[in-house]
């Protein structure tokens, strides 16, 4: 196959995303493929920019079903056009994409991997400021698979037969600019997740999602159920690999903050133990910053401080194990914001000054 690699796109009312996303990869890829499932044509300025690149471009429109029908529709339009497909969302832009391209000319002859992780870095997860999260994201596909399909009727979640974490120690990784969820959306989706479930084995990821959309709802009930149905699975299944790794530290996390929703001291146990079980790997400060902001909530200030200072005093490894969970902003910036504000409050000026010099 002559090209090496297309970028697949499907949008709903994004036009001025597309474009900035386009934009981010346009000098590194062979080809174009956009389902739009919006009812009103917003793809002229689009065609408009692929022209002007020179760059090949298929466009298809399709009512909007469910986000496994569409997705799996943009993968049937991809085949023959390229070896690679790269998965993008509109909301998306591909940082140092000339590496990855690097990458994927290297694995052209090679058939093993049929999908590949890359780190995707969400800034201002639900609209909130500074919460800010690493996800894994499979990003790129070896094109003309028929096993790769998209398998939830919400959300991204693509069944792939072989996948590789190369591209997570790849300069290439993704930024996604989040925005503010809205309620009926995030009910919507519980009831289409419910529903797979009813209909399909139990998956972690599953539960992930319907655990967040609990929280964006502020259902408590549903929070706990799910926070430990996931966890069961997790411990059920005991995958040894740097995705249950992930996943597993983050169900710790989540039945944490499920307890701390409904005011339960339990939530400190949970929390602990996420840290502990990531400290076998490495010295993590999230749960303890976590901690520290729910304290802090509660307006027991001296408990925040404490544990927020606990967070600022572990050293951010110089090496991470490969595969490993790894957020910068949270040793760089988000531990030295939480201090610096319950530092100010309870008239610890060395410690707020310790933490301002850090943010500068």
């Amino acid at each position: 196959m002559k090209n090496l690699l297309c970028v697949a796109m499907m949008i709903h009312n994004d036009a001025p995303n597309v474009i900035r996303a386009l934009a981010s990869v346009i000098d590194y890829i062979d080809y174009i493929v956009i389902l739009d499932t919006n009812e009103h044509d917003e793809t002229l300025n689009i065609i408009s920019y692929c022209r002007n690149k020179s760059k090949p471009i298929k466009i298809e429109r399709e009512r909007f079903i469910n986000g496994s029908h569409n997705r799996n529709h943009l993968l049937q339009m991809c085949y023959g056009l390229c070896e690679f497909v790269l998965l993008l969302d509109p909301n998306e832009e591909a940082h140092e994409p000339d590496s990855l391209r690097r990458s994927l000319a290297q694995k052209r002859s090679s058939q093993k991997e049929t999908g590949f992780y890359c780190r995707t870095y969400n800034q201002n997860i639900n609209g909130i400021q500074g919460n800010d999260r690493i996800f894994f994201k499979v990003a790129v596909i070896r094109n003309n698979t028929d096993e790769i399909i998209y398998q939830y009727p919400v959300y991204e979640q693509l069944k792939c037969p072989s996948l590789t974490e190369d591209l997570c120690d790849n300069p290439f990784y993704l930024y996604q600019n989040q925005t503010k969820v809205d309620i009926s959306v995030a009910r919507q989706n519980i009831t289409l997740l419910e529903q797979y479930l009813k209909e399909n084995e139990p998956d972690t990821n599953v539960y992930y999602h319907l655990i967040e959309d609990s929280k964006i709802t502020k259902n408590t009930d549903s929070l706990f159920k799910y926070c430990e149905k996931q966890l069961a699975l997790h411990e059920k299944e005991k995958l040894v690999n740097y995705i249950y790794y992930e996943e597993y530290y983050h169900a710790l996390l989540n039945l944490g903050f499920a307890y701390s929703e409904i005011g339960n001291d339990d939530f400190f146990k949970w929390m602990f133990k996420a840290y502990k079980y990531c400290s076998f790997v490495y010295d993590n400060p999230e749960p303890f910053m976590l901690i520290g902001k729910i304290y802090q909530q509660r307006n027991q200030l001296q408990l925040a401080y404490q544990y927020l200072k606990k967070a600022c005093s572990i050293e951010e490894p110089k090496v991470f194990p490969k595969g490993t969970y790894y957020n910068p902003t949270i040793y760089r910036y988000n531990r030295w914001v939480a201090l610096s504000e319950i530092a100010f409050k309870i008239n610890k000026l060395e410690d707020y000054y310790l933490a301002k010099s850090h943010l500068n």
